[in-house]
């Protein structure tokens, strides 16, 4: 099995009524993790 680097971005954080939270939340329902909650992901 070969490993696969992910890059991935979130856009438009700035936009009114955006929520970081919610949007790390629904990241790591898809297995990606961020290292502030134990993950191999930095934000």
């Amino acid at each position: 099995m070969t490993n696969i680097g992910s890059c991935n971005h979130v856009l438009r954080i700035d936009k009114d009524g955006a929520n970081p939270d919610v949007v790390i939340q629904e990241l790591s329902s898809h297995g990606l993790m961020p290292e502030e909650w134990g993950g191999d992901y930095p934000w």
